[in-house]
């Protein structure tokens, strides 16, 4: 799975996309959005990186968007990460 922010001239590539070969959990998501998104310049400012693609293969396409887009979780709690983000399949991943 991979997490990306759009464009900006303020940062290197480098903040800007996150990579995992961790399972694709809920749990695992939450903490690659938030390193993520909690990530701070040298003089300790926030960078304000905010993801917004997940980017994943075909192998991961369900559990994807079960995390992005389903508004309810399987325990019928309302999901926290519905909307975050968008999801890009690719078979380049799998």
């Amino acid at each position: 799975m991979f997490l990306w922010h759009s464009w900006s001239w303020e940062y290197g590539v480098w903040q800007l996309a996150f990579a995992s070969k961790a399972p694709l959990t809920h749990d695992n998501f939450k903490t690659l959005y938030d390193s993520m998104s909690l990530q701070k310049n040298d003089a300790g400012r926030p960078l304000r990186v905010t993801p917004k693609l997940l980017i994943v293969g075909q192998s991961n396409r369900e559990a994807a968007f079960k995390i992005a887009k389903a508004s309810i979780l399987d325990t019928l709690a309302p999901n926290p990460n519905c909307g975050l983000v968008d999801v890009i399949v690719t078979p380049f991943l799998d």
